[in-house]
C-alpha cells in the first residue's frame, strides 16, 4: 500500500502507525502533490478528506454514499 499526502505531518504519522500496526513493511509513505510522485505504471485508489463539500459530492456522484 502507498500513502501519499502533501502534508509531512500526516506523513509521518502514517509511518508512525504502520510501525505501530506492524505493517511498515507493507506500506510505502510518501510526500507528494497527489499524483507527483506515483510512477504512471502503478495502480491506485484513492481515499480523499472527507470534508463537507467532499461528502456533498461523494453523495450527488454516488447513491451508496447517501
Amino acid at each position: 500500500m502507498t500513502e501519499v499526502d502533501i502534508s509531512a505531518a500526516a506523513v509521518e504519522n502514517t509511518r508512525r502507525n504502520a510501525l505501530r500496526h506492524r505493517v511498515a513493511d507493507r506500506v510505502r509513505t510518501l510526500r507528494s502533490d497527489l499524483f507527483a510522485a506515483l510512477d504512471p505504471q502503478d495502480r491506485y485508489g484513492t481515499s480523499p478528506t472527507w470534508t463537507p463539500n467532499c461528502c456533498a459530492w461523494a453523495a450527488s456522484t454516488s447513491p451508496s454514499c447517501r
